[in-house]
């Protein structure tokens, strides 16, 4: 009681009679009430270090430092700035993130920088955020926050700005840390981790004696899909370049290791699987993608999670789009990634060729068959928007009429990889199916996935890997860790420290 009367007063003497009318007066006291009890609310309910111990709002500075896009441009490390800002309380149903932890994808924030597909929108703003996962201490909740969500507990955030000293997120949006997970692991879980658990478990529905083939095998999501796929009985096969990649999934539990630096992939893999695989998770796309598919069994299914050899960074990109930077696929049914996903952060990158586009006018969200020759398998594209466009150019909707069962259709046939991610295709040649959109409409079998995957790594069932060999801590150092991801030397996911 005496708080509120002192508060009242304050109140009072702040917005005198004299200087300021009677409704300015009325406006201005309750919005300094409502400011001080927000203020009040931080002061009581703030931690200021991953210890829990309970301080001041002194010790909760009065700014902090994120990363923002001054505006869209070419690359990430282009348009990266540090912006300081006055920190604010969360507001209700929030809580305010000390954030200690950030997952480099960067795939996603490039496409994110450079407003590219499901990030057009970006392309009409200034001081945009950057990142997405990140992992921290909670040091204060707002009003009506609720849940289990308490001060000093350790958590985990996916699409929060996470290149960012401080954020604030949607109580019900956070992931409590369990205490056997590092902040590192638990980044690397929050979109990763999901992800495979998502596209394998869920819509890929991967079964016992299966045969699959996860690419880019050493990344950041391919190696925790590995795991789940060995955990659900399948044979793995982990496809990755180089000796040390190949030496990091055989010790995940990978039942083959095929490296195409020193291995022919399709030769390969038709020697050890002749019947053809039943599962191919891909985040490479280009011309292993086209590879995968030559490989790929009579009711086969490929799961397009990204596609890394034909982003913004690599050279094969700059051919394909030479002169040419208008290829959008941005709109309604769009996002393969997720959210905050944007594609794969897998660690190998080749050289990937983007196969001939088509042009191909869907007649409603459940897609359309074009018509195709007599006596051919059809190929049927499902999942486009109404009316979208394909940019490229024409080409027959067919699959083509061979004895072998493994083989695709002509690749001038197929969507590019970027096609069938961001618009969340699904494609059928026979009894395959090429899969763009990974994520089901259930968020309740997402949140389920989440809740597996932390789970699984808390009672030690999912290994985690994570690399910080960029050797930078901080927003500032971002940029380079961002670089270091694309370069595709790592192992793992690569995280920084904030």
């Amino acid at each position: 009681m005496q708080n509120r009367k002192l508060l009242h007063n304050a109140a009072l003497q702040r917005f005198p009679a004299k200087t300021h009318s009677p409704l300015r007066r009325i406006s201005k006291y309750i919005s300094y009430r409502l400011a001080c009890s927000r203020s009040a609310n931080l002061m009581l309910k703030c931690v200021g270090n991953t210890t829990g111990q309970i301080v001041g709002l002194p010790n909760i500075p009065a700014t902090y430092k994120r990363l923002v896009a001054r505006t869209c441009g070419a690359n990430f490390r282009q348009v990266a700035a540090v912006q300081e800002l006055p920190l604010q309380p969360p507001g209700p149903g929030e809580v305010l993130i000390r954030i200690t932890h950030a997952g480099i994808n960067g795939g996603c924030e490039t496409f994110r920088a450079r407003g590219d597909h499901a990030f057009a929108a970006n392309r009409r703003l200034k001081d945009f955020p950057l990142g997405a996962e990140g992992a921290g201490v909670v040091v204060a909740i707002g009003q009506d926050a609720g849940g289990s969500i308490k001060v000093g507990q350790r958590v985990a955030v996916n699409g929060a700005a996470a290149f960012s000293e401080y954020v604030t997120a949607r109580s019900s949006y956070v992931t409590v840390v369990p205490e056997q997970i590092s902040n590192a692991d638990a980044a690397a879980l929050v979109l990763s981790g999901v992800t495979a658990s998502v596209a394998l478990e869920v819509t890929g529905q991967v079964r016992p004696g299966e045969m699959i083939a996860v690419t880019a095998a050493a990344g950041g999501t391919g190696h925790l899909a590995v795991q789940l796929a060995a955990a659900a009985g399948a044979t793995v096969v982990a496809v990755v370049a180089g000796p040390r990649k190949a030496a990091a999934v055989a010790a995940l539990g990978a039942t083959h290791v095929v490296d195409y630096h020193r291995q022919d992939v399709v030769a390969t893999l038709q020697g050890l699987i002749p019947q053809g695989l039943d599962v191919v998770y891909d985040g490479v796309g280009g011309m292993l993608r086209d590879q995968m598919l030559a490989c790929l069994g009579h009711s086969g299914r490929l799961l397009q999670v990204g596609y890394i050899s034909e982003y913004p960074h690599t050279q094969q990109y700059r051919w394909e789009r030479q002169g040419d930077d208008a290829h959008e696929f941005a709109g309604g049914g769009g996002g393969g990634g997720g959210s905050g996903s944007g594609g794969s952060d897998g660690s190998d990158e080749v050289d990937g060729r983007v196969p001939v586009s088509f042009s191909c006018r869907s007649k409603s969200t459940e897609g359309a068959t074009a018509p195709v020759a007599a006596q051919q398998p059809s190929l049927e594209v499902r999942g486009a928007a109404p009316n979208r466009t394909f940019a490229g150019t024409a080409a027959t909707l067919t699959a083509a009429a061979t004895p072998a069962a493994v083989k695709p259709p002509p690749m001038t046939s197929l969507p590019s990889s970027a096609e069938l991610f961001w618009g969340g295709l699904d494609v059928t040649f026979g009894q395959k199916r090429i899969i763009g959109q990974i994520w089901p409409k259930d968020l309740k079998a997402i949140l389920r996935c989440r809740r597996r995957v932390f789970d699984l790594a808390r009672r030690g069932q999912l290994r985690v890997l994570t690399d910080q060999g960029h050797g930078r801590r901080g927003v500032e150092g971002v940029p380079d860790a961002v670089d270091y991801m694309l370069r595709g030397e790592h192992i793992g996911k690569v995280i920084i420290e904030i």
